[in-house]
């Protein structure tokens, strides 16, 4: 016999951003402060003041909170998206293509960065590899609730 378990769009919708946000901060501190700060450090212009040695806690998870939550919506409510595969490759892009804005944006009106074509590839190619795994593990949450179970 089988039977469905059933949850809540909203608590699963909650549940992935959650853990959607603590991915994307985990695999950004690892990846700004440990994989790349040489490589970020040698590449942008700075003066007293500009950077924080640490970012701010709150902002930082906020940030965070509301990419996951992004690409928690996206997949709940328009994609339809539900395995692993699906969320790595439409979070890879989704998030490389934002990033990939948002830096763009920054070399058009700010001169912050040197060697451009060294860094924000960098830059992006780690985000899209953030938003790959973000993205997996946020649509199998997010499918989770619909699975039949065997009693």
């Amino acid at each position: 016999m089988t039977q469905n378990l059933k949850t809540s769009k909203i608590a699963r919708v909650t549940i992935a951003t959650v853990v959607g946000t603590l991915l994307l901060a985990v695999f950004e501190a690892i990846t700004y402060a440990v994989i790349i700060p040489d490589l970020v450090d040698a590449n942008r212009i700075s003066y007293d003041g500009l950077y924080r040695e640490q970012p701010a806690l709150v902002p930082f998870l906020l940030f965070n909170l509301l990419w996951a939550s992004l690409l928690a919506c996206l997949f709940e409510y328009w994609a339809n998206i539900r395995t692993f595969a699906r969320g790595a490759a439409a979070g890879a892009v989704i998030l490389g293509v934002i990033f990939t804005g948002i830096n763009l944006g920054f070399i058009a009106f700010f001169n912050m960065l040197e060697n451009v074509f060294v860094i924000v590839p960098v830059k992006v190619a780690f985000m899209a590899i953030t938003g790959a795994v973000t993205g997996g593990v946020i649509a199998v949450i997010l499918g989770w609730g619909n699975r039949k179970v065997i009693r």
